[in-house]
Formats: structure tokens, C-alpha cells, sequence
């Protein structure tokens, strides 16, 4: 017999567009990774350099968020510095 693999059933943001995909007000680090087509080591990485601020949640601390509005900023930054 076969097994059948489970989908996964989390919400995923979209994925056209920046802002646009910016649907809801926390996001995990593996979300805003889809969201900005990145590698979720990049996330990482732009909140240990205080490019992005994160949220820890929990005891242990290991579980961080990204708030919407904190996205924004940093994208409207990235914005201006390409320009």
C-alpha cells in the first residue's frame, strides 16, 4: 500500500506581491519567508541585524513573530534605498 502524504493545511500568505500579501498581523518566520520569497535563514538573518523586529512568544523564547506594520517599515526602508 501507498501512503498518501497529509497536506499541509496552514495558512500560507499570498505570494504576489509585497504589501499586497500582507493579509494578516503576525506572521512566523517560515510566513514572512513565503511572503518575501526569501529564505527563511534571511529572515533570520535581518532580525539578528536589527533590520527587522520580531516578537519572542513564549517561555523558552525561541518562537518569534514579525508584526504587519514592522513589515511594512522595513520594506517602505528598502524601498527608499533602492532608489
Amino acid at each position: 500500500m501507498k501512503k498518501e502524504k497529509k497536506e499541509n493545511k496552514k495558512a500560507v500568505p499570498e505570494q504576489s506581491g509585497n504589501s499586497a500579501a500582507l493579509a494578516q498581523d503576525f506572521y512566523t518566520v517560515n510566513e514572512l519567508a513565503v511572503v518575501l520569497r526569501v529564505n527563511p535563514q534571511t529572515v533570520y538573518r535581518l532580525e539578528r541585524r536589527g533590520e527587522l523586529k520580531s516578537y519572542t512568544i513564549g517561555h523558552g523564547g525561541k518562537a518569534k513573530r514579525f508584526r504587519r506594520c514592522d513589515i511594512e517599515a522595513f520594506l517602505a526602508r528598502c524601498d527608499q534605498h533602492n532608489k
